[in-house]
Parts: C-alpha cells; structure tokens; sequence
C-alpha cells in the first residue's frame, strides 16, 4: 500500500469517527462531568474526570496512567500517562486540562445547560466544551485513529493533564521538575487557547507572560473633611491616578522604559505583519487612536508589552463621605514579552513616580506571575508542523510566535527544554469563561483530521522527526 492510500484510508476513518458521533459522544460524556477547580469541594470531581474518564480513554491505547496529588504543591490531581513503543523514537509530551470555570445555569441563554452539551446548528454549547474539554478531546481522538489504521504510533508519548489551570496551575512548574523523568520528551503537542481566525487554522509557539502588580499609595491613618481640609492635605486618590498615568500616554501606549518593545521581539515583527485582522462577528473592532497604531492589528495585540489597570480601590461611589481619603491602591497587569524582564517593573515603576515628586507610591507584585516563552519561528520543527498542518487542512495556517495571553508553555519550553507547538481548536468568540461557552463543530473536526495527519507523519518517518529536534 502507497503512502497516498495509506493517508486516504486516514482520512476516510477520520470521517467516519465524525460522522458516527463518536467525537460529539466523548465531549457530551466529559461536559457532563462538572470540574470546577475553583469550587473547594470539587475535588472528587476532579479526581473522578481523570479516573473514570481519561484513564480509560488511555488504557485502551496501551498508556500507563498515574494520577498524582503533591499536597505540599497543590491539592489538586495531575495526570501522567506514558506509552512507549520503543526507546530510540522521538518522544510527544501531550497536555490538556480538564478543569473548568464556574457556571451558574441561571446566567446561560433558555435552553442550554452549562454541563449538557447542546448542539445548535455549527455551535456545541457547555462549559469546557472550548476550553478545554474540547481541544483534549480532539487530540486523543486523532492519536486513537492513528493507532488504529496503523496499528502503531511510530513515537513515544506521555500526556500530562493538569485540573487547576483555570486556578493558575498551582503547583505545575515543580511538579513538571519534580517529575521531570516521567515527562522526559522531544516536543510538546497541545492544544489551547482560540485561533487567531475562525476560518484557518493556527499554529502558535509559546505565549506572553502575566504578571499583576499592587500600586497603592498609604499618607495617613484616617480620612479628613473634604471641605476643611481640601487644599492642605494630599488626596490619596489624586496621587494614585497621578501616577497610574506617568505609565501610559493618553493613547493607552506605555511611557515607562520597563514597557518599551524590546528590539530583539522586533525581529518577529514581519511574522506578526502578515497576519490578516480576524474580522470575526461579534468581535470589538480596535478603538481609533488607542495603542501603537503605527503597528500591525496583530503586532499590535500580541507583540507588545501592555499595561491594564484591573482595579480601583479609593472611595464608595455609591455612598460618598465627602472625606480627603488616606489611601488607594490599583491592580494593575502586565502582559509581558519573552525578552522583557518582570522584575523590572516595579522597581522602575517607583523610579518614575518618585522622579514625579509622588513619594509614598508603593509597587508589589502580587505573587500571580506566569511567565512568558516561545519556541523560535526558525526552529525546524515549527516548518515541518506547519507544512502537514497546510496539507492535512488544505489551507494556509497563521504563525503566530506567541499567543496573546498567558499559558504555562514556560514550564514545557525552559523547564524540560522542549520546542511548544500549540494548535488551537476553538476561536475568538468562544465565550469561554463566560454564559454560553461553545465550540464551533467545523474547527473541532478540522482540528481532528490535522491532528490526526500531523501524528500520522510524526511516526511515519520518526528518524527524520529525531533530526529536526536536534536543535533546541
């Protein structure tokens, strides 16, 4: 049998898992399991999702699961599962979450269920049916098709699935050190996060870091009358926004040196130029004027260091006191670029509020910080995904060297080393997190037959596989 026949029969079963439901039947199951990691006593839920439906999906694929709860890192359960088919092929680390957002049913549209997936018309609605429910469902489902027509995978692979990483993955980056020997690899293969265009598909490398930072101004134990003391004494609130606007100009661009694009992210410019503006419905157009927008819509969006202000804690609004108020703070984050270092913006924030006369402004990281990463575009293995992606889906694919929030590629890319390739299979008006998730069935089963093709080479020729990961 040619190679031709062989990749046809691929696609042929491919269309035949979709076509019987089977893809819809996994996700309906997995909806309906309610994981919330953010709900204390969901945690049977947790376990349960992995045990009782993940594992069983990887015992009949000849994996070795073991589900494993660090309590000094986290008290939430991870999944590792290997399956080895020989030691001198390239090994596929695998990653997934199965934890969810919360969801209120009362807050979803009249006839859908945030745990029943619903199909309307393109639109499969339930919460983790994007993120990311759907997108682990997809890849497993590709490597059981593989399997199945070939009878081997032709690479090793190891799946690690985490259920707390809409809680910030707590606890990953030492458990992944920890158990660095059971997550040994080559290259990482996951899927998350929304393509740059519901209409092709998108190859993305790693992502913008996150940080959050308290900025808060203390002047005095107790608040003083507005109107006998208005003029004498320095209004904690005055400073505060003083200052927050020392970091951005009224266009929203940053001022401060720590957020300047740093020219070494500049060399992907022309990466980010290419990409067409997503033009989806329902999407927010770019406010005129805000920004750099001498940029590129997506350099714009995802190759530039940002500031947003999350919070204000000054006053009552609602029940004003007319008093000079003693203190304000402001939640701030920052998406940050690879080549930007976090431990810079505070001390260069203060530098610039002291340099303003604003003493008595403090700036403190939080502790929320995930940093940021990306495999470089250049790397072998990123030409070679993109070249079976186009061909398995028969269209151009966006690069994107880094998606525009934040995800826990760092662990995978500095961590254990790996090169990230990640393929997203949901799209930008997914309504994650919110009232009325959904996935679009069209990208789930394109996602399926991508995948599918793109592990189907993976093993077809894994010497040549070896070769492209030789560089780092």
């Amino acid at each position: 049998m040619t190679d031709t026949d062989q990749e046809q029969r691929l696609r042929r079963a491919v269309e035949a898992y979709i076509a019987d439901g089977r893809l819809l039947r996994d996700l309906s199951r997995r909806v309906a399991m309610a994981t919330p990691s953010g709900d204390r006593s969901a945690g049977p839920a947790l376990h349960g999702y992995l045990a009782d439906e993940i594992v069983p999906t990887l015992d009949a694929m000849g994996f070795v699961s073991e589900i494993v709860v660090e309590p000094d890192l986290s008290p939430l359960p991870v999944l590792i599962a290997r399956r080895e088919e020989a030691p001198d092929l390239p090994t596929i680390l695998l990653y997934g979450h199965g934890d969810v957002v919360q969801a209120d049913p009362a807050e979803w549209s009249e006839g859908l269920d945030p745990w029943v997936l619903t199909r309307r018309s393109e639109r499969l609605y339930g919460r983790g049916s994007a993120d990311n429910k759907g997108q682990h469902s997809v890849n497993l489902a590709a490597l059981s098709i593989v399997l199945a027509e070939r009878g081997h995978l032709g690479f090793n692979t190891v799946l690690l699935m985490e259920m707390g990483e809409e809680a910030g993955s707590p606890g990953l980056e030492a458990f992944c050190r920890r158990h660095r020997d059971a997550l040994k690899a080559d290259l990482l293969i996951a899927s998350d996060g929304p393509r740059w265009s519901s209409q092709r598909p998108t190859l993305f490398l790693g992502a913008r870091g996150v940080i959050d930072l308290e900025i808060s101004v203390s002047l005095r134990e107790r608040a003083y009358h507005s109107g006998n003391w208005g003029g004498w004494l320095r209004n904690a609130g005055q400073v505060l926004t003083r200052a927050l606007a020392l970091l951005a100009d009224a266009q929203g661009r940053p001022i401060a040196t720590a957020l300047e694009t740093p020219a070494a992210a500049l060399a992907y410019e022309p990466l980010f130029d290419r990409l067409l503006a997503p033009g989806e419905a329902g999407l927010p157009e770019p406010d005129a004027g805000w920004g750099d927008v001498e940029a590129s819509p997506a350099a714009r969006l995802l190759n530039r260091n940002n500031l947003e202000i999350i919070a204000l804690d000054f006053g009552d609004v609602e029940r004003p006191v007319y008093a000079i108020g003693p203190r304000a703070r402001a939640l701030c984050q920052v998406s940050f670029l690879p080549e930007t270092d976090p431990a810079t913006f505070a001390p260069a924030f203060e530098a610039i509020f002291r340099q303003a006369g604003l003493d008595g402004v403090e700036v403190r990281p939080t502790g929320f910080l995930m940093p940021a990463s990306r495999t470089a575009p250049d790397h072998p293995v990123v030409a070679w995904a993109l070249a079976a992606l186009e061909r398995w889906s028969g269209k151009s694919v966006d690069l994107l060297p880094n998606f525009g929030g934040a995800l826990p590629n760092w662990i995978f890319r500095n961590e254990l080393n790996l090169p990230t390739l990640w393929v997203p299979h949901s799209y930008n008006g997914c309504a994650q997190h919110a009232p009325d998730e959904h996935a679009l069935k069209p990208i789930l089963d394109e996602g399926l037959l991508m995948m599918a093709g793109l592990f189907w080479e993976a093993g077809a020729k894994p010497e040549r596989l070896h070769r492209l990961l030789a560089r780092l």
